[in-house]
């Protein structure tokens, strides 16, 4: 089933929508005009890029996500509504996997819980673009062959460098990173980073260049004086959560 955890604390989307007026959440919108030359594509079978994702639906959605303990996987709470019947997908219709690339893949399996921020409102996305985070628990363990991505603890201050990976529309069969990627804002756990990413990176992994750390969640993009920006959910809005639902899964297995 899908449980909503209680309420986090306010939170300053608002700010986002004054300094971005052209925001368009990923799920819904077009692809960026920008050439599939600025997305590479990366080695699956090496870190951090092993943890990277496919989150498939049975609602016919295709997004982005990333492996943080071998039975809970992160992606954006909006990749697992269903637009068409305005109701959040039941678990078992929500696949993962990893090592996909052109048609091969190393794990799948599918969610058995769904966990969102109660107050994400999906029917106004950008209101609460900065909950629109979901935690998958997994249904299988991934191989130990595969490590999960670590969570950072701090992104530090501006100019960070980052690391955008997605399955983007125009290259669904193969993961790749986006170019000059670099945190440039931040209003309390969202972030925003300059880079050009499109439709199928929404739920993917923004992880420091310097660390390969988790930093956040990409959940949408839009464009501000000609450059091309995004907004990610940064970890500190749900690292708590992951790491409360790591303890309870250790404990079932014991």
């Amino acid at each position: 089933m899908v449980h909503a955890p209680l309420a986090l604390f306010p939170y300053a989307a608002r700010l986002w929508l004054t300094r971005l007026p052209v925001v368009v959440a990923l799920a819904s919108a077009a692809a960026s005009g920008a050439a599939a030359a600025d997305r590479r594509p990366v080695d699956i079978d090496a870190p951090p890029f092993q943890a990277v994702g496919q989150v498939n639906t049975e609602a016919y959605g295709r997004c982005t996500g990333v492996l943080v303990a071998p039975k809970i996987a992160m992606t954006a709470a909006h990749c697992v509504y269903n637009q068409r019947t305005k109701r959040f997908l039941p678990p078992s219709s929500v696949h993962f996997v990893l090592g996909y690339d052109r048609g091969s893949y190393d794990f799948a399996t599918v969610a058995e819980d769904v966990r969102i921020d109660q107050t994400y409102d999906p029917a106004n996305p950008l209101r609460s673009i900065d909950r629109d985070w979901a935690i998958l628990t997994l249904k299988d363990a991934a191989p130990a062959s595969i490590r999960p991505a670590s969570i950072a603890a701090d992104i530090g201050g501006a100019d960070l460098p980052c690391i955008s990976a997605g399955f983007a529309r125009e290259r669904p069969y193969q993961l790749s990173v986006a170019a000059d990627c670099t945190i440039v804002g931040r209003s309390g756990t969202t972030l925003t980073a300059a880079g050009d990413i499109v439709q199928g990176y929404s739920g993917g992994p923004l992880f420091s260049a310097d660390t390969q750390a988790l930093i956040g969640l990409q959940v949408a993009a839009g464009e501000r004086d000609g450059q091309r920006l995004f907004l990610a959910v940064g970890a500190s809005a749900w690292r708590d959560y992951v790491a409360e639902m790591g303890t309870k899964s250790s404990k079932a297995g014991q």
